[in-house]
């Protein structure tokens, strides 16, 4: 019996990574954003005294309204074999070592293919760290690629050469290429430089309070509003094995039902503003930022899987935000009060849910009486000298009043 391969037809693939599995063809910028941090991460591991780590991002738009988009970075390299195995082979993983493996984000080989959502071609030129030898690679969308050996000296590392079509380059001019690579690479620590026709920034020159030995509780409510552009009530730290971050306490009022847009970092990078899966469903008056160090993504690397990890990461941010409140109810009473007055509808429909919110909250919501707006509490100590009867339904306690 006759053993034969599959075919693989790319452009198919390409179709349906950008059909199915990403929701944006921005993730090519996230991607090649990996793939440097990757490569910095595994020359610092082979070179303890390497420090330096750097990724450059070139961009210059042509005289036909195309234009050219370059990373580079100062990594690990490749060799000849490893561009065999990870540029051109695809679902292998691109990692160096297996030892080096769980540090890494970019686990799936498909990374790379991303960039065919915005380039029919892609050129990589790489010298690796373990040889003095650069190549050159270049892959086209119809599957061929080749392999040169250059004659020209090139710095140890890997630089990525796209030639954005001149509608995908109208889409993402300078503007938009900053703007997207502040977003993904908000946190990440290798300073990553844009040099453009237009513009030469540090993208990445943030103040991260919990990287500081010490700051301020100004400093950290001030890092919150920049980071979503408005005024908090309060901060809540959010600490634990594998993350770190806070969540910001809104100080207008929110619909329980209405997702908020959080920051969320696996490794430094970022990978989805949706909280509902790690960010309790009772605490839908934070906005949080947080870095988790130990979830497991996605094939698309835009959520978590559904596992023990998730729900550890998920008992310990609910477990932060419920020691503050319980923190609060004991010595400042009045900052609760504060929280509950302007969140009260909601909190009220959550209470009947989670008896941990019901016991918490109650002393401070408030509740229609015949004798006018009562809290909580003051309908507790009302009972304690006469009889206090309530109605499960509003249109009941109309027709009583």
């Amino acid at each position: 019996m006759a053993n034969y391969n599959f075919k693989v037809d790319l452009k198919g693939i390409i179709r349906l990574l950008s059909d199915n599995l990403y929701s944006t063809k921005d993730v090519f910028l996230r991607e090649l954003l990996q793939n440097a941090v990757d490569a910095i991460r595994a020359r610092k591991k082979e070179d303890p005294e390497f420090k330096d780590g750097m990724i450059k991002v070139h961009y210059e738009m042509q005289k036909d309204k195309s234009a050219i988009l370059i990373f580079e970075d100062n990594g690990i390299g490749l060799n000849k074999e490893e561009i065999h195995s990870f540029l051109s082979v695809i679902g292998q993983s691109s990692k160096w070592g297996e030892e080096l493996r769980s540090s890494f984000i970019g686990q799936f080989g498909i990374g790379l293919l991303s960039c065919f959502l915005v380039a029919e071609e892609i050129k990589v030129k790489s010298h690796s760290f373990k040889e003095d030898i650069s190549y050159q690679w270049i892959g086209h969308n119809n599957g061929t690629y080749s392999i040169t050996q250059l004659k020209e000296e090139v710095p140890i590392g890997t630089a990525i050469y796209l030639h954005l079509r001149t509608d995908i380059a109208q889409e993402y001019g300078e503007k938009k290429i900053i703007q997207k690579l502040s977003e993904y690479g908000f946190l990440i620590i290798p300073p990553i430089i844009f040099e453009g026709q237009k513009e030469r920034k540090q993208i990445n020159n943030a103040f991260i309070p919990w990287r500081q030995q010490f700051c301020t509780k100004d400093e950290i409510m001030e890092f919150g509003e920049q980071v979503f552009e408005e005024e908090f009530l309060d901060v809540i730290p959010l600490k634990g094995e594998g993350i770190r971050g806070y969540a910001y306490i809104c100080e207008r009022q929110l619909n329980a039902a209405t997702a908020n847009q959080h920051k969320i970092f696996l490794k430094n990078m970022f990978i989805t503003e949706d909280g509902k899966e790690l960010i309790p469903k009772w605490a839908f008056f934070t906005k949080c930022i947080l870095n988790c160090d130990d979830l497991t993504p996605t094939a698309s690397r835009e959520s978590f899987s559904r596992d023990y990890k998730l729900m550890k990461t998920k008992n310990i941010i609910e477990k932060c935000i419920f020691d503050y409140f319980s923190t609060i109810a004991k010595l400042d009473v009045r900052k609760l009060k504060q929280i509950t007055m302007i969140h009260n509808i909601a909190i009220k429909s959550l209470a009947i849910e989670n008896e941990k919110i019901y016991k918490l909250f109650f002393p401070f919501l408030t509740f229609s009486t015949n004798r006018g707006n009562l809290t909580g509490f003051q309908i507790l100590e009302a009972a304690k000298r006469v009889p206090v009867h309530y109605c499960v339904e509003i249109d009941s306690y109309r027709r009583i009043s």
